[in-house]
């Protein structure tokens, strides 16, 4: 339990200070999600999809940044001369808002374009757009019976006709 409470201890106070938001806002935010559902959810799972693909695109380009340094460290044979000037780059895996700590500076904007890429992807084949409820494909009602007619033919089979044969087409008798 002590392993709780202290895992538990920084959050307390923010929860402590918050209270009031926390126990009339999200009711009010549930409600408006409720409401306004046909708009709301997809965006919200739009931008869960957005922020997923985000987080792999940056541990993918942090694991990238490591292997490059290890490899230029390794393959340079300036290393073998002045092992001082050996490479640390870097980019911080979890704070990823502190652009002074990214080494090379550019793999900021590697990143920014990758963001814009996920972007377009996910908008372009998971389009934002309002849901509606979508009519079964397998329920198809019983088609409406001719007027005058006595016997009702369906659900059975047609008996189709084959094409006459084309040689006897074009022969006199």
């Amino acid at each position: 339990m002590e392993f709780y409470a202290e895992l538990l201890g920084p959050i307390l106070p923010h929860l402590k200070e918050y209270a009031v938001f926390y126990i009339v806002g999200i009711p009010i935010l549930l409600v408006i999600i409720v409401l306004t559902r046909r708009y709301s959810v997809p965006l919200i799972v739009f931008l869960f999809e957005f922020i997923v693909a985000a987080c792999i695109m940056h541990a993918l380009v942090h694991v990238n940044v490591l292997i490059f340094a290890w490899f230029k460290n390794s393959s340079s044979m300036q290393m073998v001369r002045d092992p001082e000037d050996d490479v640390y780059w870097t980019t911080p895996m979890l704070h990823f808002w502190e652009w002074d700590i990214y080494s090379p500076q550019w793999v900021i904007w590697v990143e920014a374009v990758f963001l814009m890429a996920i972007l377009l992807l996910i908008y372009r084949f998971r389009p934002l757009k309002p849901q509606y409820k979508h009519k079964s494909r397998y329920y198809k009602p019983k088609p409406a019976s001719k007027t005058g007619a006595d016997d009702d033919d369906w659900g059975t089979p047609r008996q189709f006709l084959g094409l006459p044969d084309s040689g006897k087409l074009g022969r006199k008798k």
